[in-house]
């Protein structure tokens, strides 16, 4: 809660307008009166303001982030749409305003809106932005300036949607989905050649049976043994399931053999998990900003990855890659996605062997202290990696879901 600037200046203007009447008529008391009147009168109106807006929450306000496309390569330009919905029955003042975070810049359009709001009648903004770096890119929260009618007094709300949006150097495409035909009729993703996720696209393998249908069986085997035996195809069972991928603190940093850290950590952990999205998982990406986690789904449709908020897994597997910077890192996680139910895997990123050229000994001699104080200090599973062998880290973490 905070005064406006019209309120701060009509408190200003008030007492410089009334300092130099004084100094014509000093001594007078009508100026005294007439000073006090217009401060007393402007407070009351302060304190009329407060009591209307001081019980306005996030809960009183619901929005909408829509972003598409949300998957793209340098250049390329993505629509926001944000829509503002009122719960509560008065009409009330506000400022919408969108945050961008760096290498965003808005091509058209607006990322704030002023007017009156009601449940009738709701606010929308639309607005294009032009992605100019790689990695993982936010746009949000939505930030709600709540005035009263007067506009002497306004009060921020935060509303926790934000959208991702996930830049590359170059486009990235992926293969359809591919199904097998399961005995039920239906077509289900899972069914693949992948050596460490599901099966033969055709199948595992074939056995003997008097099974008496004839979807399943195996002409060719049934047929080198000349009728005398029937075999039917034997199909693995699936394992898809719910990964999320985190990116914690302290990887937004560039390397000479690396560039942005962040940015080439998420390109790696994308590109892996693109083949598993295909085998029916489902893939959430986790990004860890300033105490305030914001997950996406990631999606594949015909080809293209897109990202979409709104759902949150209830379990799964969390692979979280971080340097741990963040103090309240953990418990920030544990708190969003009520850990005890998935199983986590943590890679705690080293990067001494690529600094070691370019900060002092006595730097490298602390970081080396804190990283095993964290890795002792931390009950979940945790690998220390080096930034050369993340790659097969991650790929070990993935086939061992």
């Amino acid at each position: 809660m905070k005064l406006t600037r019209r309120a701060i200046r009509t408190y200003q203007y008030t007492v410089l307008f009334f300092s130099i009447v004084s100094l014509i008529l000093i001594n007078h008391p009508t100026i005294f009166l007439a000073s006090v009147f217009v401060t007393l009168t402007l407070t009351l109106y302060v304190l009329r303001g407060i009591r209307k807006i001081r019980k306005l929450s996030g809960e009183c306000f619901e929005a909408f982030l829509g972003i598409s496309p949300n998957v793209l390569s340098i250049g390329d330009r993505s629509k926001v749409r944000v829509c503002v919905e009122s719960k509560i029955e008065d009409r009330l003042k506000i400022e919408i305003y969108i945050p961008l975070s760096g290498g965003l810049k808005i091509d058209s359009g607006e990322a704030n809106w002023s007017g009156v709001i009601d449940p009738k009648n709701n606010a929308t903004i639309e607005f294009t932005v032009k992605v100019e770096k790689s990695g993982l890119l936010e746009v949000g929260p939505v930030i709600i300036i709540v005035k009263d009618d007067f506009e002497l007094v306004c009060k921020d709300i935060n509303i926790n949607s934000t959208g991702l949006i996930y830049s590359s150097v170059e486009p990235m495409r992926a293969r359809s989905i591919v199904t097998a035909p399961l005995p039920i009729g239906f077509n289900y993703p899972g069914y693949t050649s992948h050596p460490f996720i599901g099966i033969n696209e055709q199948y595992r393998d074939s056995i003997q049976s008097n099974h008496s249908s004839l979807k399943n069986i195996d002409w060719r085997r049934t047929a080198r043994a000349e009728g005398e035996e029937v075999y039917i195809k034997e199909y693995s069972k699936r394992r898809s399931s719910d990964i999320i991928l985190g990116f914690g603190s302290g990887l937004d940093l560039d390397l000479p053999s690396y560039g942005n850290v962040l940015n080439w950590i998420v390109q790696v952990a994308i590109s892996y998990a693109l083949c598993y999205l295909r085998e029916g998982s489902r893939i959430w990406i986790l990004n860890y900003n300033d105490g305030r986690p914001v997950i996406t789904q990631l999606k594949l449709r015909y080809g293209e990855l897109t990202l979409r908020g709104g759902s949150t897994p209830s379990g799964g597997y969390l692979i979280y890659i971080s340097r741990l910077v963040d103090p309240n890192e953990l418990n920030s996680i544990k708190e969003y996605l009520n850990v005890q139910r998935f199983r986590v895997d943590i890679l705690l990123i080293d990067l001494l062997d690529e600094v070691s050229d370019l900060v002092r000994d006595r730097v490298i001699n602390y970081e080396a202290e804190r990283l095993k104080q964290l890795a002792s200090n931390i009950q979940e599973s945790i690998k220390h990696v080096r930034l050369r062998d993340l790659l097969s880290s991650i790929r070990r973490s993935l086939v061992s879901r």
